[in-house]
């Protein structure tokens, strides 16, 4: 007989990652819409890349973006200002908070059913994907953070690396 064929090799480490979704969540604190954590659940769409949370970076970011091929890429970051060691050139930016006014006060249940809104327009902080997002769409949300602006002062970015 013949000897048995060689196993297969092992998958190459360079495939695209899209076996899978990765869940990234954010403590949106008690100001948040919802309150406490919410998650936001992104697929890769680089070889060898990673999911990154740039927690409660300072504001002015300094950060630099453009917007490329429909995707908000980072250019760089102003040395002296938040984004600074925390953000990287390259990086594409997959989501992230911003303050927002809301309806509060009901569940959302009550207000679809209700065929009138309930509660009151409240300022609370929100999680949002960027996919799709304008490079307008994520100034203005990293712009709505500044203190003046009824927001804290930090803004959380989630971002895609390549490795």
């Amino acid at each position: 007989g013949e000897p048995p064929p060689p196993p297969p090799p092992p998958p190459d480490d360079d495939s695209p990652d899209d076996t899978g979704l990765v869940a990234v969540s954010v403590d949106l604190g008690q100001d948040g819409e919802p309150a406490g954590v919410a998650r936001l659940n992104l697929r890769p769409r680089r070889r060898r890349s990673d999911i990154l949370l740039l927690e409660r970076m300072r504001l002015p970011l300094g950060l630099v973006i453009e917007e490329v091929a429909g995707e908000i890429v980072v250019t760089g970051a102003l040395p002296g200002y938040g984004a600074v060691g925390q953000a990287a050139e390259g990086d594409v930016v997959r989501g992230l908070t911003a303050w927002a006014p809301v309806l509060a006060g009901s569940p959302m249940w009550q207000q679809v059913t209700s065929g009138t809104p309930l509660g009151t327009r409240q300022l609370k902080r929100v999680l949002f994907s960027a996919d799709g997002a304008t490079f307008g769409d994520v100034r203005g949300a990293i712009a709505s953070h500044r203190a003046d602006a009824g927001g804290d002062g930090y803004a959380t970015l989630i971002v895609e690396r390549v490795r």
